[in-house]
């Protein structure tokens, strides 16, 4: 087991509705094909019980009302890991950790975290990527001293 810190280790998260965006394959199969989160793919769940690996989830609405329940009138619950967001079976016949969703305890960490994600899209793409460099020498050393980078630190150098 992965050793990661999750929202599910606060004690206080059981009873609570948090949000989760899909990833892996469970993006795929929703129509996204880039690297960024988009708001629209939200998927809400009520943290139900909190276990070692796992943690149930009951599928809710934004307001927090149930969207399924089983024939007995029960809630429909699923149980994923607390790291990955894999289901529970899947990853016991070794093929679910492609398939996942990753939380947050609210929609403005995960609005702050889209932004992350397309700020270092922008960054890796408008000074890292292809054959064109276009940061001058002074900007790659601001670029590097910003980011503690060094080519002493750097073992697989040049």
């Amino acid at each position: 087991m992965s050793n990661s810190k999750t929202i599910f280790d606060d004690k206080d998260i059981i009873g609570r509705v948090i949000c989760a965006v899909p990833t892996g394959n469970n993006r795929t199969r929703r129509g996204t094909n880039n690297n960024i989160v988009e708001i629209d793919e939200l998927s809400y769940f009520r943290v139900i019980k909190v276990y070692r690996k796992y943690v149930d989830l009951e599928p809710v609405s934004e307001d927090g009302a149930p969207l399924h329940s089983r024939h007995d009138g029960l809630p429909y619950v699923l149980k994923l890991c607390k790291v990955s967001g894999a289901n529970e079976k899947s990853v016991q016949k070794g093929y679910g950790l492609n398939a996942g969703y990753k939380f947050y305890l609210d929609v403005e960490l995960l609005k702050k975290s889209i932004l992350a994600d397309k700020l270092y899209d922008e960054v890796k793409t408008r000074f890292f990527s292809g054959f064109n460099r276009s940061l001058d020498d002074d900007k790659v050393f601001s670029v590097a001293e910003l980011l503690n980078v060094s080519l002493n630190e750097n073992k697989e150098g040049v």
